[in-house]
């Protein structure tokens, strides 16, 4: 879904073809992003004042391989819609669907609220234990609302 919301705010009021080779090549980039991952957690070694659990190269490895692989995935299927037509005219119905862009926008805007009094919720939590925990709970809440308020202009002035 990500990739789809990308990708239209990059190639708004194009054709489709031209938004599908610009998700093609986002598709590629996180491809890259993922096996840079892979190749700094697998040749980096940190200093003997950092250290990490041992869990977290792991973790690092099967988020790189998780990416690459989505998008790899996303590749090909992009590459297939490119090759057929039909394929290409169903799925730009089905996109362009008012429906489904209506679920899609409530989906985002209800998740979006539900996220943000979650995290208000541990913040208020994680304060009683631990003020890096809250300190760190804050900036990711003061950011989430700066990037909400941000897209809110943004989309008022450009609809």
């Amino acid at each position: 879904m990500l990739v789809k919301v990308l990708s239209h705010a990059l190639a708004s009021g194009a054709d489709y073809e031209k938004t599908l080779k610009t998700r093609r090549n986002l598709s590629v980039l996180g491809m890259i992003l993922g096996l840079i991952v892979l190749v700094i957690v697998n040749l980096w070694t940190p200093d003997a004042d950092l250290t990490f659990a041992d869990f977290l190269k792991g973790v690092y490895t099967g988020t790189g391989i998780g990416v690459m692989l989505f998008s790899g995935l996303f590749w090909v299927k992009v590459k297939n819609l490119l090759k057929d037509p039909e394929l290409q005219k169903k799925t730009r119905i089905q996109e362009q669907d008012e429906r489904q862009t209506l679920i899609a926008m409530k989906t985002c805007s209800s998740a979006l609220m539900i996220l943000i009094g979650l995290e208000y919720f541990a913040l208020l939590l994680s304060g009683m234990f631990n003020a890096t925990v809250f300190f760190t709970l804050l900036a990711v809440l003061v950011a989430v609302l700066v990037v909400m308020i941000g897209c809110k202009l943004y989309y008022s002035r450009r609809i």
